[in-house]
């Protein structure tokens, strides 16, 4: 596995706007993989974003699909729960295919991060400068507090109707842009607030996670940020960074700073999530991320993983499993894929898989009695083991595996 060297961060102001450079430019910025990261990395920070509209139809594709991001080490996948498709017609349901989603989700052992999202034609303001734009007729709160208790009851690990997989729910995605919200910054500050209160109601230990403001350009993006930021309730607040992994760390970085500085009561204390992310600079540059090797791909990747983990995010979705289709680009689609179209792996699923086992081992680190904790029971063990040269652990073994 590649060796990384140590970055230093440094706090910088908050700025959405990314450099043109060379997305291979990013193989020369990295971060280091030592012991004393491995013993603070849990499985849980790392995730995986493939769009509803990438996730196989047929029941065994679908299923290939979640087995291998499992089988990666990933500890979650990121899904859109559509409220526009859920319900076309007011008060008519149609749960069945991301019912058919999430049980394959939950069969294989993955957690879901929920993503609760759209509005029906029937929801929107039908009169005024807002008529039918993406934004919820304040008439239709209640509507879509409706919606998100359903999704609550059915999904939630705490006694989910239909499957057991989600105690995190994120709320809309990348406000900012026009393609998923055609409001205000405090439109989508209520649709948070009200989207956190329903789903506290239901099982007060769900975490809700804020709307990520999109980082790539998009017009408005500090105005939905700073409106989340001050006014949303919020247990996890996300960013997507679509930056070279220099800038990823300046934005991650910044962006704390600024709920610190900036949140209120309830989310100040609230901790960073990517929800989406790789290092693909602005408008993809596709043939640059095309040219290069699987290798290279894998090393850009992984090392995106451990500088965004040392610049303190407690999870990171990557986008995303699949290629991602562009007819701009030579063969239609921008490679970013860890997965070939047939779902077999490449080279960068090899490399997260192997960066996992390292980082995130299943056994933690210190556990040498194997019971799935670190405590006073190991540490005998160590103190009993001390300079014993007949044991099956060695000093250096035991002083590693207790990360010490």
């Amino acid at each position: 596995m590649k060796k990384y060297g140590l970055v230093v961060l440094i706090f910088l102001p908050l700025v959405f706007l990314f450099p043109t450079r060379a997305f291979a430019e990013d193989s020369s910025y990295s971060c280091s993989v030592t012991h004393q990261t491995v013993s603070t990395i849990p499985r849980s920070f790392f995730g995986m974003f493939t769009p509803i509209n990438r996730i196989p139809v047929s029941g065994d594709q679908q299923l290939k699909l979640f087995q291998r991001i499992k089988d990666s080490g990933i500890y979650s996948v990121r899904v859109q729960i559509q409220w526009h498709r859920i319900e076309r017609v007011e008060n008519e349901y149609q749960w069945e295919n991301y019912d058919s989603i999430l049980q394959t989700i939950e069969s294989v052992g993955l957690r879901a991060l929920p993503v609760l999202i759209g509005v029906p034609s029937w929801a929107r303001p039908s009169t005024g400068p807002m008529a039918r734009k993406i934004v919820i007729d304040p008439e239709r709160y209640e509507d879509w507090q409706d919606f998100v208790a359903e999704a609550t009851r059915r999904y939630g690990v705490n006694g989910g109707t239909v499957a057991n997989v989600a105690s995190d729910w994120e709320i809309w995605n990348e406000p900012n842009g026009e393609n998923f919200f055609q409001g205000t910054p405090q439109d989508m500050v209520t649709t948070l607030n009200l989207a956190y209160q329903t789903i506290k109601s239901i099982d007060p230990q769900s975490k809700v996670w804020s709307q990520a403001a999109s980082t790539t350009g998009l017009t408005g993006t500090r105005d939905f940020f700073e409106a989340i930021v001050k006014d949303g309730y919020f247990d996890v607040l996300t960013i997507h960074l679509y930056a070279t992994t220099e800038k990823a760390i300046e934005l991650a970085t910044s962006a704390q700073q600024y709920l610190r500085e900036n949140g209120n009561s309830v989310n100040k204390e609230a901790k960073l999530s990517i929800t989406e992310t790789n290092p693909l600079p602005v408008g993809h540059q596709c043939e640059s991320v095309n040219s290069l090797s699987e290798q290279e791909m894998a090393d850009i990747i992984t090392n995106h993983y451990a500088c965004l983990s040392q610049a303190g995010a407690d999870s990171v979705y990557y986008f995303m499993a699949l290629d991602l289709p562009d007819p701009s680009c030579s063969g239609g689609t921008v490679k970013v894929g860890i997965l070939n179209p047939d779902l077999t792996p490449r080279a960068l699923y090899s490399a997260i898989k192997e960066m996992i086992t390292i980082v995130s081992p299943q056994t933690p680190l210190g556990d040498l009695n194997s019971d799935g904790k670190v405590d006073i029971f190991d540490y005998n063990i160590l103190v009993e083991n001390f300079g014993n040269p007949y044991t099956i652990f060695d000093y250096n073994t035991l002083v590693e595996r207790f990360g010490t």
